[in-house]
């Protein structure tokens, strides 16, 4: 994300991907979350409702990430758990059919 805004935004749009990940690493409702964080509206924006200025970068750096879960796992797959992989794919909203196995 950072590498894709201005140069003026820059350090904003690294915030704004971190803070976006918050909700999943504290394990909590990231409207909850930002109750207790006062952040600046295009971050705040973008956690809460995935809008404004960073949205169409978050929405592809979380596409690459899926991409790259899915080919790490699936490289893997003899090597987890069955009930491990199908709980991270789902939760990662990754999908998975015949031609992937």
């Amino acid at each position: 994300m950072e590498a894709e805004a201005d140069e003026k935004n820059r350090d904003k749009a690294y915030l704004a991907g971190m803070f976006s990940m918050l909700g999943s690493i504290f394990e909590m409702d990231p409207n909850e979350l930002m109750n207790y964080v006062k952040m600046d509206n295009d971050i705040t924006m973008l956690v809460l409702h995935k809008k404004g200025i960073f949205a169409s970068s978050l929405m592809r750096a979380e596409m690459a990430e899926k991409v790259y879960l899915k080919k790490v796992m699936m490289a893997n797959f003899d090597k987890l758990d069955t009930s491990d992989l199908v709980y991270t794919l789902e939760d990662s909203g990754i999908g998975i059919d015949k031609d992937d196995i």
